[in-house]
């Protein structure tokens, strides 16, 4: 499910670099969402298994899971495709946001992201989990 989207991410992320380094690595980024799109597809076909076969849908209403789901995935693909960009750009994409870049920001924003991205697990694995925590239809108690 893409999403265009103003490239917010890659100027908060590439702040400080170089103009041609943050080009490069703002091309790869988009790039790696192309090329993630089948991993990308992948995950959507897992959460809604993994949803669909804890109950969710049954405990959920339908807004609130949609946008559980968009959220985990989006944030998710944000992490496939900025991996996509560490792997293309090897040890110069640690070397160029440590000497150049704002570490703190990076870590904060990816970890931002790897949070919004565990969202749409745990609905998936509540029963695993606890389950005490997700909601029930007719206020019975999940077991």
């Amino acid at each position: 499910m893409p999403v265009p989207h103003p490239p917010l991410v890659n100027l908060i992320v590439r702040q400080g670099l170089p103009r041609e380094e943050r080009l490069t690595l703002s091309y790869r980024h988009e790039l790696g969402h192309v090329q993630t799109l089948p991993l990308a597809l992948l995950h959507v076909i897992v959460l809604w298994w993994l949803w669909t076969r804890n109950g969710v849908s049954a405990r959920w209403p339908r807004a609130v899971r949609l946008l559980v789901a968009f959220v985990a995935h989006e944030a998710t693909w944000e992490l496939m495709a900025e991996g996509y960009v560490a792997l293309r750009t090897g040890r110069r994409y640690i070397q160029l946001h440590r000497q150049k870049g704002s570490p703190l920001i990076s870590a904060f924003v990816w970890g931002s992201f790897a949070v919004m991205a565990s969202l749409g697990l745990v609905p998936a694995l509540g029963r695993h989990l606890g389950g005490s925590f997700l909601p029930t239809p007719h206020g019975k108690e999940h077991t």
